[in-house]
């Protein structure tokens, strides 16, 4: 170790030199050795030494050695208790409960560490904010960790009232508010780490820090929402693509709206989520094996489709302002999406022109029987895969083939003689029903088509009256015409989660368009009271309903298909309803 002396000879040595200088930098260099001598002293004097400043739990350990500063902190015992309190609650932590220790030789060797870590910069900033204003350390502790998470959970559980958001919901054309509640949380963090340095200091009470979110309305933003939402009953906001469309009615509309005049992105952000997964679609190429005269598997080459969420985002901001500004209340947005078309063509993987898709229909059954529901998946599997040659007639009833239990149909309700009855194949005309809608589509001549006798209501989930083919073999068939100049494929699927039948038809474009009139309704007449029947599968005392009242009606409308300036097709399809009650099926088996 350099002696004092030596220390003070060096520094001697150092002036004279400075006096042999140029005089033009004699005093610069007198200053900077001047520098250099005061830090060269400073850092002499508290070598092995903790630097001035520095504190531990307030004991003051400037100028002490490490051996110096663990007899002073070994006075220093762990108290008894720590408090923690929120107004008039108050949790107690004993210190044995915790193991809590002071590791003395670790605390001392923290403080002898402050201004010698890190870079020269880093170091000399440490050692001038000691020495200006003070640095306090904890002393290094030692507790059970695991129970003192326990300790803070217990009291975020005993503290935490949870919140009521605010609900704002239509009923019927009022609008009704439920102002919600401001609940009370702990901050979990900061509480833990006042407990944590609480146990270093020592101390032994501590303040439970709490957050009370405002989430509860006051009565001028209940009634200032209450008048926003009144302005969106009977709006409606619609997202389309290609021939899909998916709406958005008041009842939704009136919850994306939050307080003071701005709407809730975080609701919107999930309504454009769920709008994704209605949309996008990865990239299908396209598949096709034909076998025995039957195209056994089919996938069509479909583009990949991603929406745009941000840009869907911003046009339902918009709408929104729209229907709150009072400039429309119904409004329909193209999606934006982004298209990837796939490598490959449908086209390209088979020799009968099939490329594209030509027509799609569909159907609903929410409320089918079981049974129903099996017959009309069986069916439309049955034609699925089935291909109409160019310049050919498809019958129904032919393609579909036999309809009994020998071949898997089961027992639903079926109209037969103007009487609900239990019979093999009932939801069969789902079926009809929903390709008769597809060949409209496809813009293809109906050679025999006739409607049922009475409304359907399974027919007018998504449709309106008359758009509806009923079929029994051998008297009633609908009759396809496939006059374009490829096959014509027949696809089939069931949604049984949405109860949704669709078909599609499968072929070659050849510029024709197809067009379907509004149905028009006319001698409405009242259904008949209501039919009660006695059902032998069903448990004594059951009732349940399986047809609904139906008013009779005439139904009509056009259907016209042109391909450029010439008129393929114009017609009027017309439909004669007898008035129908509603059947109820009454359980008479034994329980």
């Amino acid at each position: 170790m350099v002696k004092g002396k030596e220390i003070k000879k060096r520094i001697r040595d150092a002036i004279a030199l400075a006096r042999t200088i140029h005089p033009a930098l004699k005093t610069a260099g007198l200053l900077m050795l001047s520098a250099t001598a005061v830090l060269v002293s400073f850092h002499l004097l508290f070598w092995q030494r903790i630097y001035p400043g520095v504190t531990v739990a307030g004991i003051y350990l400037g100028g002490k050695t490490e051996y110096d500063a663990v007899q002073l902190l070994s006075t220093v015992t762990p108290p008894p208790a720590i408090t923690a309190s929120h107004e008039n609650k108050v949790f107690t932590l004993t210190t044995s409960e915790i193991s809590l220790s002071y590791r003395y030789r670790a605390s001392a060797r923290t403080a002898f560490l402050v201004g010698r870590r890190g870079t020269l910069e880093e170091r000399v900033v440490a050692q001038w904010h000691a020495l200006r204003y003070g640095t306090n350390l904890g002393l290094v502790a030692s507790y059970d960790k695991e129970k003192l998470v326990q300790f803070v959970t217990s009291i975020t559980e005993a503290l935490s009232l949870p919140s009521i958001p605010p609900k704002i919901e239509l009923q019927g054309n009022s609008v009704v508010i439920d102002p919600g509640k401001t609940g009370q949380e702990v901050d979990l963090p900061l509480l833990e780490k006042r407990i944590k340095h609480a146990l270093s200091e020592p101390q032994t009470h501590v303040d439970i820090p709490v957050k009370t979110p405002a989430t509860q309305l006051t009565p001028a933003q209940v009634k200032e929402l209450t008048a926003r939402a009144q302005k969106f009953i009977g709006a409606v906001i619609s997202v389309s693509l290609d021939d899909e469309t998916v709406a958005t009615r008041d009842s939704e509309l009136v919850t994306l709206l939050a307080p003071d005049g701005v709407y809730n992105l975080e609701k919107i952000a999930h309504l454009v989520e769920q709008f994704s997964q209605q949309f996008s679609q990865p990239v299908q190429e396209p598949t096709f094996r034909f076998e025995n005269g039957r195209v056994q598997e089919f996938k069509p080459a479909e583009d990949g489709i991603v929406l745009e969420k941000e840009k869907l985002t911003s046009a339902l901001l918009d709408a929104l302002s729209s229907i709150e500004t009072g400039e429309e209340l119904e409004i329909t947005l193209a999606a934006p999406v982004i298209r990837t078309p796939p490598a490959i063509s449908t086209g390209d993987v088979n020799n009968l022109g099939i490329k594209e898709l030509v027509g799609r229909g569909t159907s609903r059954f929410r409320g089918s029987i079981p049974s129903r529901v099996h017959n009309i998946a069986l069916a439309a599997n049955r034609l699925s895969g089935i291909l109409i040659p160019p310049g050919e007639v498809l019958s129904f009833n032919q393609a579909l083939g036999d309809v009994s239990a020998f071949t898997g149909y089961q027992q639903a309700y079926i109209i037969r003689d103007g009487k609900t009855i239990l019979g093999d194949g009932g939801g069969v005309c789902q079926v009809s029903t929903t390709l008769f809608r597809a060949a409209l589509n496809a813009g293809l001549p109906i050679v025999e088509r006739r409607a049922h006798s009475y409304r359907v209501g399974y027919y007018e989930q998504n449709s309106g009256p008359g758009f509806d083919a009923t079929v029994y073999d051998p008297t009633t068939d609908l009759k396809i015409k496939n006059d374009t100049p490829a096959y014509i494929l027949i696809q089939s699927s069931v949604d049984r989660k949405t109860m949704t039948l669709t078909f599609e038809l499968y072929g070659t474009k050849d510029g024709r368009a197809a067009t379907t009139s509004k149905p028009r309704v006319w001698d409405v007449v009242e259904p008949p009271p209501d039919l009660y029947q006695d059902d032998p599968t069903l448990p004594l005392g059951t009732i349940k309903q399986v047809d609904f009242k139906a008013w009779g009606a005439k139904s009509a409308f056009d259907y016209k298909v042109v391909r450029g300036n010439e008129t393929l097709q114009q017609r009027t399809f017309y439909s004669v309803y007898r008035p129908w009650q509603a059947v109820y099926l009454r359980g008479i088996a034994p329980q």
